[in-house]
């Protein structure tokens, strides 16, 4: 089975909140990429609902959001179909450092 993986790198932000960039290195949206902050932002496949729109049939409406809380990014499933898994087991919830990489 492919997996898309996502790529977060940890940067400098000006009042000192961790950021980063999400970025999708394989699949059918290889490259597309959104800034995460304090905000959450969502990734799917539904237009106006997500932050960043993915085509990959194995992704849902609205997959799984992302968010800095405490200084950690926290990756929320929103309930998709396939699931979004990190070092190899499905999570519902995590709170990661900089630079993981989740499927």
């Amino acid at each position: 089975m492919r997996r898309i993986t996502v790529h977060t790198q940890a940067f400098p932000a000006v009042d000192l909140d961790p950021t980063c960039e999400l970025v999708v290195v394989e699949g059918p949206d290889e490259g597309a990429r959104v800034d995460v902050g304090a905000l959450p932002i969502r990734v799917g496949t539904e237009d106006g609902h997500c932050h960043l729109v993915l085509i990959d049939d194995r992704v849902s409406r609205r997959h799984l959001e992302v968010c800095v809380v405490d200084g950690f990014f926290e990756v929320r499933d929103l309930d998709s179909r396939n699931g979004t898994i990190y070092r190899g087991s499905v999570l519902k919830q995590a709170r990661l450092r900089p630079s993981p990489r989740a499927s």
